[in-house]
């Protein structure tokens, strides 16, 4: 059935315009170029004819003067070819049923004058090589749909026949090239269908490579403009959501600062600054996040004093360490100056995630230790935490970025992103330093960063 459907596909009539106008293309290109070189051949023969001056029988005088007429018709209709085909290809216009027409003209002059040159050959010769020779040619030349090339060739198969039967006495001789003829037609006719079949392969290729890049182009268009949505949304969330909050936690300082009339309000004061500090630190996580993932980080590496940094980042979450009475004991020496070269808004936030999450993750009532020491030429800061800890499965997880991470919630519900820590290790990558951690699941964790120390 496959096979039936196949033969039937080749020989059915073709209706694509898109196709018709390629073969159109390719067909003129290739007659102009095949007239072009079939037109000094001619004259080679007719020179090399005429100037035979030699003693002939009659049927060898015969014989070459058909010779010397068939190059002479044959000269000016490769002209008319030449001509023609040359008007076509300057055209602006696609004629392409002119164009098929010239097409299948082209290759039954071609078997024409094999068919002509064989009939007189067979006077003074008993071969067939024109007609097998114009056979292959039209095969090869002219890229035609079977039903035609088919046709072509069953008809230069029966005039073949019937005029060399007219020139060749010999009754043997006739009957060889008889048998000769339907072989060079045969095979004439499947170099015709393979070649076809390899143009429409090719086509259909082509066709569905064209297919898939318009797809693919719609596709790219349409991530285009959602990464457009994507980038205004940050925009509006980093300008209209985050300063907001960033001002409202500088407001909320101010008020924790002030010696309250109330202690109820006070505490709620302290309450609503920690859950924005919560709100904030989250928004600029996510944030952050999301312009490494449109553009990479801007780094902007200066001197720094590490010991300063942290002191900073301690600050954010001390209200959350006091009110789960958590003890952050900095003991790193104020006198100790840890210089690096870093960029010093994405080593606060590094510290800044640690701290919170070492405050998170330690239950109530505990303590969290940060100590620095130097070693090999670098400065490594370590915070220590008496938390609930991880399994190996999960520390070997938490900073792969192929991984999505759930986070875990804290000893009192605190809830997070789960992107923190991987946002982390690509900063410090980008700052050329480390990140890592051990932990032992329900005796805490300590995490540590080292970055290259600077005199």
């Amino acid at each position: 059935m496959k096979l039936k459907n196949s033969v039937t596909a080749l020989f059915e009539k073709n209706n694509n315009p898109e196709l018709a106008r390629e073969l159109y293309q390719i067909n003129l290109r290739r007659i102009l170029i095949f007239s072009f070189i079939c037109l000094p051949v001619s004259l080679v023969n007719i020179v090399m004819f005429l100037s035979d001056q030699e003693e002939r029988t009659p049927e060898e005088l015969l014989w070459r003067s058909g010779i010397l007429k068939v190059h002479f018709v044959l000269i000016f209709i490769l002209l008319i070819f030449c001509i023609s085909v040359y008007i076509l290809i300057r055209s602006k216009k696609n004629l392409l049923s002119l164009g098929k027409i010239l097409s299948i003209l082209a290759a039954i002059s071609l078997v024409s004058s094999g068919i002509i040159v064989t009939t007189i050959d067979q006077l003074v010769t008993d071969n067939i090589t024109p007609f097998l020779t114009a056979c292959m040619a039209a095969a090869v030349v002219i890229l035609m749909e079977p039903r035609f090339s088919l046709m072509i060739y069953i008809v230069a198969y029966i005039m073949v026949t019937i005029l060399t039967r007219l020139s060749q006495s010999d009754s043997t001789i006739y009957l060889t090239n008889k048998a000769n003829s339907i072989t060079a037609v045969a095979i004439s006719f499947c170099i015709s269908l393979l070649l076809w079949n390899n143009y429409l392969n090719n086509y259909n290729q082509k066709q569905r490579i064209a297919d898939q890049n318009r797809a693919l182009e719609l596709k790219n268009h349409e991530l285009s403009e959602s990464n457009e949505i994507k980038d205004k949304l940050i925009s509006i969330i980093s300008h209209d959501v985050r300063q907001p909050l960033a001002n409202a936690l500088s407001l909320t300082e101010i008020m924790t600062e002030v010696e309250p009339m109330d202690a109820d309000f006070h505490g709620i004061v302290r309450h609503v600054r920690e859950q924005m500090i919560k709100s904030f630190n989250m928004t600029d996580n996510l944030l952050n996040w999301c312009k490494h993932q449109r553009e990479g980080f801007n780094y902007i590496p200066v001197l720094i004093d590490l010991e300063e940094v942290v002191s900073e980042s301690i600050q954010l979450s001390k209200i959350k360490a006091e009110a789960k009475e958590i003890v952050i004991s900095n003991e790193i020496d104020k006198n100790t100056k840890l210089l690096v070269l870093a960029d010093r808004d994405m080593i606060s936030m590094v510290l800044r995630n640690l701290i919170h999450n070492a405050v998170k993750y330690t239950n109530r009532g505990n303590r969290i230790y940060i100590k620095e020491k130097q070693a090999d030429g670098e400065v490594i800061i370590e915070i220590e935490d008496k938390g609930i800890g991880m399994d190996s499965h999960r520390l070997t997880d938490i900073f792969d970025s192929k991984n999505v991470i759930r986070s875990v919630e804290g000893t009192e519900g605190e809830t997070g992103t789960g992107i923190g820590l991987q946002l982390c290790k690509e900063i410090m990558g980008k700052n050329k330093g480390k990140i890592w951690a051990t932990s032992e699941l329900g005796l805490g964790s300590s995490f540590y960063i080292s970055l290259p120390a600077q005199k």
